[in-house]
């Protein structure tokens, strides 16, 4: 088995893994000391995390755009489509580390903030950037494209909506595409 994408929990106890099979890509719970167990199956996966001290994920599939959570990981994996929650060819997806905010972005820029207390509805905002990664910094701060090299840009998903930041290069340091 060829594993395309991978994801572990917080306490290291779970994996998750997507992995090619016929009709799509099989996303795999594999508790510690336990058999893998099929937890669904996507188009294609467009990012996945565990929600912090929880038994649960995320999943965003890039074929349909719909995002998943899936419960009970380690024990019984049940999926279910997040309300609200889509957005055309995700690349990356990552969960803040208090486990409130979910963020998925595509490639095109667009940005995707779940608030998964469920106290606010799904935002969106636009990035003048091409997100290659979504990644938690911290609290409620994510990273959008790769750190480094160039121009980098972030997300702070604590206010009322979602916040693009972008954050200059260094001299010396390539500016990247809708860098100033």
């Amino acid at each position: 088995m060829s594993v395309s994408t991978a994801a572990v929990s917080n306490d290291g106890t779970t994996l998750l893994a997507a992995h090619l099979s016929s009709g799509g890509t099989a996303v795999l719970a594999v508790p510690m000391g336990a058999s893998a167990v099929r937890a669904m199956t996507v188009g294609t996966v467009g990012g996945m995390a565990f929600v912090p001290g929880t038994d649960r994920a995320l999943v965003a599939d890039a074929a349909s755009g719909a995002v998943t959570q899936l419960a009970s990981v380690n024990t019984a994996p049940s999926a279910s489509v997040v309300n609200g929650a889509k957005l055309a060819q995700p690349v990356g997806l990552d969960v803040s580390a208090d486990g409130r905010w979910t963020l998925v972005a595509n490639s095109s820029g667009a940005v995707l903030r779940i608030d998964l207390s469920g106290q606010a509805q799904p935002a969106t905002a636009k990035c003048g950037c091409s997100p290659t990664t979504v990644a938690t910094l911290s609290g409620a701060a994510f990273r959008l494209t790769e750190a480094g090299t160039a121009t980098g840009w972030m997300v702070d998903a604590s206010g009322a909506a979602p916040r693009v930041l972008f954050v200059p290069a260094l001299p010396g340091q390539k500016k990247a595409e809708g860098g100033q």
